[in-house]
């Protein structure tokens, strides 16, 4: 794999990285990073969502402004016309891709294959934007904390997703799935849709059953700062060995709180099993509690949101169960790759960090 810096200055979408992938096949992709610059642009910020994006002038003189419930007041409309819009674009991808004869397969089964892909996050964003605005017309100008606080977290969890979309690159993700149906749907469909479900279930209650205890609302404020600091700390640790195997970010500091807390004595160089086909497996910092701290960060931060829904009704909890069980399997087939991938080496690895999320839990 080989990363080279380029600087552009030729468009304000253009962030100044280029990533060169080197993909299943040995093809050799350039990634040009632009996920800050267009959520950015895409995504109102606090003025514009409380007096809406001025689009244009009245008859009357007066600015016409963009009203941002549109996405809610049409959701269903929007719903039905995502599926059918992330259906053409698969099966129009699908068709170029054998015409080009660079239709790659996984398995003998070919809708398998025309199906497996991963997803994205912008419209979910927008979404939210437009619950908040929806609840407030239903229930005469006034919104609920929660919505507020949930709509915050997850934009910051976008905005940290496209502003370390360089890490991204090296994830599992992008190096072995494939751009079929279920990327295009997941991006187009599933996520804006359904990872909003806490903001639209919100947006059609009324604020007045949505308070929450001071010391309620701490917990649920702990739960989503410790989940993402902990998905974004793992992530970079990760990231960072990829190519600098003598350095893990944050190492040192979280050996001298182990330390000053527990008075844990640690080696701040990485500890890792470097394996017989090249790769080396990290065992240190975050990576040496769990094997998907990650992902538990992840899960931990997705607790807290749903939380914030109170306990009115089950469906904002639907997203943490699926999450959840998605977790798991995919940490199970990622197990298994490993496995087949390293041997014994990852049998080594898999003694020494033996739990796969939570410590002494699972």
């Amino acid at each position: 794999m080989k990363q080279e810096w380029i600087y552009s200055s030729n468009s304000m979408l253009t962030v100044n990285i280029a990533v060169e992938l080197k993909i299943r096949l040995n093809c050799t992709m350039k990634w040009r990073c632009v996920g800050v610059g267009v959520f950015s642009v895409t995504t109102p910020t606090p003025s514009p969502i409380a007096l809406g994006t001025p689009v244009g002038v009245n008859q009357d003189g007066s600015i016409k402004r963009l009203d941002y419930k549109l996405s809610a007041d049409n959701f269903t409309l929007l719903l039905v016309e995502s599926n059918i819009l992330s259906f053409i674009i698969a099966i129009g991808v699908s068709i170029l891709a054998y015409q080009q004869n660079n239709y790659q397969f996984i398995s003998q089964n070919l809708m398998y294959d025309f199906w497996m892909g991963r997803s994205g996050l912008m419209l979910w964003i927008l979404l939210n934007i437009s619950f908040i605005k929806k609840q407030k017309q239903n229930f005469d100008g006034h919104y609920s904390l929660s919505i507020i606080i949930i709509t915050i977290f997850q934009i910051l969890f976008v905005t940290d997703y496209y502003y370390f979309e360089e890490a991204i690159l090296t994830t599992w993700d992008i190096m072995e799935e494939k751009f079929g149906l279920m990327m295009i749907w997941g991006d187009i469909v599933f996520v804006p849709f359904f990872f909003s479900i806490q903001t639209h279930y919100l947006s059609l209650h009324s604020p007045s059953i949505q308070t929450l205890s001071t010391s309620y609302l701490v917990f649920c404020l702990c739960l989503c700062i410790s989940g993402f600091l902990l998905f974004r700390i793992a992530n970079l640790q990760k990231h960072h060995f990829s190519y600098d195997s003598s350095y893990v970010w944050g190492l040192f500091c979280y050996n001298y709180f182990l330390k000053q807390l527990f008075g844990m004595n640690r080696c701040n160089l990485p500890k890792y099993i470097q394996t017989k086909h090249g790769p080396k497996i990290l065992y240190s910092g975050c990576w040496g509690i769990a094997r998907r701290m990650n992902l538990t960060g992840d899960i931990l931060q997705s607790i807290g949101w749903c939380l914030l829904c109170s306990f009115n009704h089950f469906i904002p909890y639907t997203y943490i169960i699926y999450l959840t069980v998605c977790f798991m399997h995919r940490e199970r087939r990622d197990n298994e790759v490993c496995q087949r991938k390293f041997g014994s080496d990852w049998k080594a690895y898999t003694n020494i960090v033996q739990w796969r999320f939570f410590p002494n839990i699972y």
